[in-house]
Formats: C-alpha cells, structure tokens, sequence
C-alpha cells in the first residue's frame, strides 16, 4: 500500500539553510521496541495467600511487578462455571476437596503474601494436569 502525501498550502515548510545541519540522530524508540529488563519472566513453583481473593494460590511466574497465579478454593463451581477438581489437598491438614478455578489470576505482588505457604504441596496424581494448564495458558497467550 503506498501513502500519498498531499501538501497544506497553509502549512509552512521547513526550509533547511546551509548553516544549519540536518539532524541525523533521534532519541524517540520506535513503538515496537520493547524496554530492556523489564516484564522478564520468571519460573515460580509456590503457594501464597492472595489478600484480594481471600484464598491460597498456586504461582507460577512472576512477572515485572505482578505474579500469575492459579486458584484455589473449597467450591466446585466459580461464577457458575466448573472448577478442576483435585484428587488430594495441597493442604495437608484439610480434608475438604479443593479444586483449580479456571483461568489465570494475573495480579499485583503487593495482593500476596509476603511469604510463601509452608507445607502446601500438589499430589503426584494432581502435579500433571496441573502443569497441562499452565503449559496451555503459555501456548495461548500473546507474545
């Protein structure tokens, strides 16, 4: 597609004497340049307590200033829609079932805890259909 550049004969033109240099060198970075260092992505493998939602979750990544994080609850369904139920506890001491809400929660570190959550773990049964969604949310999202 080529652009057709039409003239204002009201606009003034900048005329370039032979004192003046043309400036060759621009600060501005185009729009596709990403900033250098920031939204590295990195592995995470452990569980917070999210103050916003008032549950524990699973963190994956962190990212810049926030973390991605899955969902965990005591419901099976969440806004209507069925949660992925989990064969065991990652809370040792409770014997209610806990499933995985659907979606990734993409918050703000300072919604987290401090620290993670001791002796919360996923079972051996749970682990891989665990990390099936999180392998299927990387696929999926944009770059």
């Amino acid at each position: 597609m080529v652009r057709i550049m039409k003239l204002n004969p009201f606009k003034k033109r900048k005329t370039t004497s032979k004192k003046s240099k043309p400036k060759t060198t621009s600060n501005k970075k185009s729009p596709s340049a990403k900033p250098k260092g920031k939204n590295k992505r990195k592995a995470k493998n452990e569980f917070r307590y999210n103050n916003s939602t008032s549950h524990p979750n699973y963190i994956f990544e962190e990212s810049g200033k926030k973390y991605r994080a899955l969902g965990l609850t005591h419901s099976d369904k969440t806004f209507g829609k069925p949660n992925m139920p989990l064969k065991s506890n990652p809370r040792k001491t409770d014997s209610k079932p806990a499933y995985i809400r659907n979606g990734i929660i993409s918050e703000k570190k300072s919604n987290f805890s401090e620290k993670p959550i001791k002796g919360m773990s996923f079972g051996q049964e749970d682990f891989p259909n665990v990390k099936a969604r999180i392998r299927n949310y990387k696929k999926n999202r944009r770059k």
